[in-house]
């Protein structure tokens, strides 16, 4: 199944007047193919509309803010296109991210979900090879595989020691995911755990391994202020339960919970840039 950009939608979803917000829609309209574009807030405010006028970019309300999780959806129901890139407001797309997302569609594919690698941002410095991005490429690894993508067995191994998926990088195909990807009831890992009930559906799990954004590490960010939750541990064990025996999962969330540390930035770091290992 082959998809062209007409078919897909970049949705920005974006909360109050953060300061990256319009560094990321000037990304997403400086696409080398582009389809359609969206703003989805819960949060609606002159900033958001003023940005929306410059643009000419829709803004959407969801008038039933209840969570993360209900902006996700949200933001995945404005796109009237079969495929949707949910973007948050911290993070830059490279300009050929939607070209090279549709180029690795196989035309023998029915895609579940493609996305694609990714570099960070800390303290205003793009990092590459930090530990936890090399270990998580690592998890990707057998994806490069078109056998592999779509297989559940692999998929389900993948996800068994943790999350090596950056949400912002991925592309959601609607044709296949027919019911609202993400439960409310999550705060920290309700990406995690979409992607682990995706991956018991038929289909693809298509991987690019290019890394093709920028997801921004900085104190103000949900993933670091998710990941400075204490209630983080409890979703990542309920998940990790789904696939091992509890006293295994217990040994294997403490491991992936000191691994994710390193997905917070200190006060030296915003000054400073370094990539600390």
């Amino acid at each position: 199944m082959q998809f062209t950009e007409k078919e897909h939608t970049f949705v920005l979803c974006a909360y109050q007047d953060n300061p990256y917000l319009e560094d990321c829609a000037k990304s997403i309209l400086a696409q080398s193919v582009l389809g359609d574009v969206a703003i989805a807030t819960s949060t609606p405010n002159e900033y958001l509309r003023q940005l929306s006028e410059r643009y000419a970019i829709p803004l959407f309300v969801n008038p039933s803010h209840t969570g993360i999780g209900s902006d996700w959806n949200f933001a995945c129901s404005v796109a009237k296109t079969p495929l949707v890139t949910i973007c948050h407001q911290d993070d830059l797309y490279h300009p050929d991210f939607l070209k090279e997302t549709l180029a690795a569609i196989g035309p023998k594919q029915t895609p579940v979900l493609i996305f694609t690698d990714y570099d960070e941002n800390r303290g205003g410095k793009p990092v590459h090879g930090q530990r936890i991005l090399r270990i998580k490429r690592l998890m990707e690894a057998p994806l490069r595989f078109r056998p592999f993508q779509r297989s559940i067995l692999i998929r389900r191994c993948i996800l068994a020691f943790g999350d090596p998926i950056c949400c912002p990088a991925v592309t959601i195909n609607k044709t296949v995911v027919t019911d609202p990807p993400f439960r409310q009831e999550y705060k920290s890992c309700l990406d995690w755990d979409a992607w682990e009930r995706l991956s018991r559906l038929t289909g693809d799990f298509v991987y690019c391994p290019k890394r093709l954004m920028t997801h921004r590490i900085w104190p103000g960010s949900t993933t670091s202020e998710c990941i400075n939750d204490s209630s983080r541990t409890k979703e990542e064990l309920e998940i990790l339960c789904r696939f091992w025996p509890r006293f295994a999962a217990a040994i294997v969330s403490k491991a992936y919970a000191k691994a994710q540390k390193s997905n917070t930035v200190n006060q030296k770091e915003i000054h400073t840039g370094r990539d600390h290992e």
